[in-house]
């Protein structure tokens, strides 16, 4: 993502998504830790150190691009989360994540890894921004991770409506839960064809949550569309 993403957020729909959501939860935030002082914040600073050409693989991989692949790197990462609960039936969550990277002591750069609107309404989720999604069938720590998003890459700007969290279809008895949604992303890094999009929906299915073994399922459809 480019380091220079609000000034060259006019360049592209899914940077003028991002640059907007920074600009709410800029000043959301200040006005909610100003109001009920119940935002979380956190500071991060990792480094590496390697005698190979690369930083071993384990290392930085499913970590959403943060940590370099150079032998030797340094990370310094920042972030604000909050949620505000407007009512049992209405919850808002939002953060804004940035970082800088210095590696092998010559390359430096910066960008926003996160910036995201979240609102949960019953059962159902509309998103904004780029968040680092765990939408996976299978553990992402006992995986290498999905096919179709890899976590080894930073999160896409874009817009996600849906049902998030598994929900329990009635008369079931919670035996039978589902989720599903549908995406529309924007790419912002290494765009080779200009004005390219994703377009991502999903359906999953799980099957008997009292049960000792639980069976999960679903079908995810990704297409990269436009240009």
């Amino acid at each position: 993502m480019n380091p220079d993403l609000l000034r060259s957020a006019h360049t592209s729909p899914g940077k003028r998504l991002l640059a907007t959501c920074i600009i709410t939860l800029v000043a959301f935030s200040f006005v909610h830790a100003v109001s009920t002082d119940s935002l979380i914040y956190r500071v991060e600073q990792t480094t590496t150190a390697s005698d190979g050409i690369f930083a071993p693989f384990w290392l930085h991989n499913q970590q959403f691009g943060t940590i370099s692949e150079q032998a030797f790197s340094t990370t310094l990462r920042a972030s604000v989360d909050g949620t505000t609960v407007l009512s049992p039936q209405l919850k808002l969550k939002y953060g804004i994540d940035a970082l800088c990277i210095a590696s092998n002591g010559r390359t430096f750069t910066g960008w926003i890894q996160q910036a995201y609107l979240h609102t949960h309404w019953l059962i159902f989720d509309l998103k904004l921004g780029a968040q680092e999604n765990q939408l996976l069938l299978t553990d992402r720590n006992l995986s290498s991770g999905a096919f179709l998003f890899s976590p080894g890459a930073r999160p896409m700007p874009g817009i996600t409506a849906g049902i998030e969290q598994f929900t329990s279809v009635p008369f079931t008895h919670d035996q039978v839960k589902f989720r599903g949604g549908i995406t529309h992303a924007w790419f912002t890094d290494e765009v080779y064809v200009s004005d390219i999009w994703l377009h991502h929906k999903y359906f999953h299915l799980r099957l008997g949550d009292r049960l000792p073994v639980r069976l999960q399922l679903g079908l995810d459809h990704m297409a990269q569309w436009g240009g």
